[in-house]
């Protein structure tokens, strides 16, 4: 079976900066993965690499077998969450990836299922409920 993300031999250089440098990865299918590392290890470039925001200065990536030097072929087959992105504070985190799986094309009834099971995954079913308020009104 194909890997679901490989990266071969990748490398960026952003002037005289080398941000990436001949990184190899393989993550299997039905996998979860994390990428952690310290500020400045490439983890961002990476990632926006593999979005098709950046261009490698050398080396690919293919996401099913994909090169995502073709990224609009994996549409609804591929997703990224941002560093800095946040949730919507006044919604409930459960709602909130009802509506991500209801945008990428499943009835509400699988979108509930899919978010439920999301939160199982990573440990988190007692967060399905919060919405993040602010230090005012916590006070």
């Amino acid at each position: 079976m194909q890997p679901a993300v490989k990266v071969t031999n990748l490398t960026k250089k952003f002037a005289r900066q080398v941000a990436l440098d001949g990184v190899n990865l393989e993550i299997p299918q039905n996998s979860l993965y994390g990428l952690l590392g310290p500020n400045g290890a490439g983890k961002t470039t990476l990632f926006s690499i593999a979005a098709g925001f950046l261009k490698p200065t050398d080396g690919t990536i293919e996401v099913l077998g994909v090169d995502v030097s073709r990224i609009s072929h994996l549409r609804g087959k591929l997703a990224m969450l941002p560093q800095d992105a946040a949730f919507q504070g006044s919604i409930p985190v459960l709602e909130q990836l009802i509506m991500f799986s209801r945008l990428n094309g499943l009835d509400q009834a699988a979108a509930r299922s899919a978010a439920e099971k999301a939160l199982e995954m990573v440990g988190l079913p007692e967060v399905a409920k919060k919405v993040k308020t602010s230090h005012a009104q916590r006070t």
